[in-house]
């Protein structure tokens, strides 16, 4: 018999929950439930159960989600559970019950049979440019039909904001409104979700205003992850990890793409010499979805001769007695455990010491909503860096340490167990790191080849030389 606590400590009722699970054990024979597949009812429940019990004790951002009922989703949950009638079915009940603790790196990765099956995609590539389903890149083979900068209308006669809603956006994992739009018009095939997104070899009728303005109807195949096939452009995958170039001869502008290999500090410290004479320098994060913070790091630290502190972090956690101890206790400590409210928090804080070579230039940060995980690390250490500036638009406002653990089917889950902070105490997970001056990229820009956020820095980067 296995009996599950709630966050408050109280087990669930025997009307919610146990006599569901007596219904599923007793009632049900496990060879007459199997779904497609092969997960039985017992296998299904089991998973959620483990998923609801690991973020129970060891979420860290329950806070930021007050209205949020943990217990009680997990009982509609069950109910859902027990009706999927398939293993797609159930993974996606799966991912809405993850997507509700509303934090990005708390999200599910299904199996790798299960990916080679539910994400295809067609040779396309998106981006939300003012929440829109913009066209940025297609195999050669596409590209007539789906000019780049098309906009995407509808989706199987759906239209898009419709489809997003109710199609995409209740199965991804995100922490911020501008994250979840970006993520789900991108979307994460390794995943299975997005608005292209679903069964390899099936095949979705888009509905597209081209930038000349017509309007035409597009069938596309879903093709099986990572398709071989030819671009227009280089893809997102391809991308450089670090990419350099000369604006002018006195600013010099440096796309950190990655923080998830170390050719990135290897190529940025090959610059070093460059940097020497460089009078304010670029550091553009907007397409950085993290990977190390120590990379991170061991770029920031070059712009400043005084050591700076990283982000400030606690977690969770529980001491049995404690937590029946606080239940009748006027210690704070104790009434913290019984209310399952109890932190580990170093006592020190960390810092970065600077490097022999340091650069103190003005220097100008472009973020956005791509800006993810570790680049947000890198944001919350350079933000007190000497003469530095944020511009563009919020991050993605999620980073942490998730807590990863397997359910029934193969699907791998992680829990955001870190509560990270601005060395200040400042949130930003849930939020998103803010911009100094904030601007974005729109339609009308894209079309004309411009961006606009890069500009306004160089901008301001040449009113501080003056």
């Amino acid at each position: 018999m296995i009996v599950i606590f709630p966050k408050g400590g109280t087990p669930l009722k025997w009307t919610a929950f146990s006599l569901l699970c007596l219904f599923v054990v007793a009632a049900v024979p496990a060879e007459a439930d199997e779904s497609e597949g092969g997960l039985t009812v017992e296998s299904k429940i089991a998973g959620l159960a483990l998923v609801w019990q690991e973020a129970n004790y060891n979420f860290a951002f329950f806070h930021l989600s007050p209205d949020l009922d943990w217990d009680a989703e997990f009982e509609r949950a069950v109910g859902r559970v027990m009706a999927t009638e398939s293993d797609y079915d159930y993974i996606r009940e799966i991912q809405r019950f993850v997507a509700l603790l509303g934090e990005a790196h708390t999200n599910v990765s299904p199996s790798k049979d299960f990916r080679s099956r539910y994400g295809g995609h067609p040779a396309v590539e998106l981006e939300e440019i003012e929440r829109k389903a913009v066209i940025v890149n297609t195999s050669v083979d596409l590209a007539v039909a789906l000019p780049v900068g098309s906009q995407i209308l509808a989706v199987d006669g759906i239209p898009v904001d419709r489809y997003l809603r109710e199609r995409v956006i209740p199965f991804v994992s995100a922490s911020t409104p501008h994250y979840l739009w970006r993520q789900a018009i991108r979307g994460e095939w390794w995943r299975t979700v997005g608005l292209l997104v679903g069964e390899v070899g099936s095949t979705l009728e888009i509905k597209i205003e081209t930038p000349s303005g017509e309007t035409r109807d597009v069938e596309l195949n879903r093709l099986a992850g990572n398709p071989e096939v030819d671009w227009v452009a280089p893809t997102r995958q391809e991308r450089a990890a670090l990419t350099f170039k000369r604006l002018d001869g006195e600013i010099l502008y440096f796309a950190l793409n990655t923080f998830n290999d170390d050719e990135v500090v290897t190529q940025f410290e090959a610059h070093l010499e460059e940097l020497e004479s460089a009078r304010a320098v670029v550091l553009d994060i907007r397409n950085n979805g993290g990977g190390s913070s120590s990379r991170a790091w061991s770029i920031g630290r070059h712009f400043s001769v005084v050591p700076l502190e990283v982000s400030h972090w606690r977690t969770r956690q529980h001491r049995a007695a404690y937590k029946e101890w606080g239940k009748f206790s006027d210690d704070p400590e104790r009434k913290a455990y019984a209310a399952m409210d109890g932190w580990f928090e170093p006592q020190e804080s960390s810092v970065i010491d600077p490097p022999e070579r340091t650069f103190v230039v003005p220097v100008a940060v472009l973020v956005g909503s791509s800006t993810y995980s570790a680049a947000e690390d890198f944001l919350a250490y350079m933000r007190a860096a000497p003469n530095c500036v944020f511009v563009g638009g919020p991050s993605a406002g999620s980073t942490g340490q998730p807590l990863r653990f397997e359910i029934p089917g193969g699907a791998r889950i992680g829990i955001t167990s870190k509560h990270d902070t601005m060395p200040d105490g400042t949130e930003f997970v849930g939020y998103g790191v803010m911009p100094d001056i904030d601007i974005r990229q729109s339609l009308a820009a894209f079309l004309e080849g411009r961006d606009p956020v890069l500009e306004r820095a160089v901008e301001v980067l040449q009113e501080t030389l003056r």
